[in-house]
């Protein structure tokens, strides 16, 4: 018998960084604590970079700055964007 996980990530608020470069989603991404209340469930949308010249640079730009704000990621369900998406919760330490 498998175990899944049917925890169901509801987004409060959504970020749309699909399409833009990997500047302006730094800067969508720098202090989502100040842009965010605490306890939001925010999923920041990626996309998975298939169309980029050379290789995907949002995602990568967006994990570190979690990284760097200490937010804990995990990529959304498949059903919900699999790797083209990141769920979160805003929390203060």
């Amino acid at each position: 018998m498998s175990k899944t996980n049917r925890y169901v990530f509801v987004p409060d608020e959504t970020l749309d960084l699909h399409g833009l470069t990997g500047r302006e989603a730094a800067e969508e991404v720098t202090d989502l604590r100040g842009k965010f209340s605490r306890g939001t469930h925010l999923r920041i949308i990626i996309g998975k970079g298939t169309h980029s010249r050379d290789y995907p640079v949002i995602p990568h730009v967006v994990r570190n700055a979690l990284l760097a704000q200490d937010i804990p990621w995990n990529y959304a369900k498949q059903r919900d964007g699999g790797e083209g998406a990141i769920d979160c919760v805003i929390k203060y330490n």
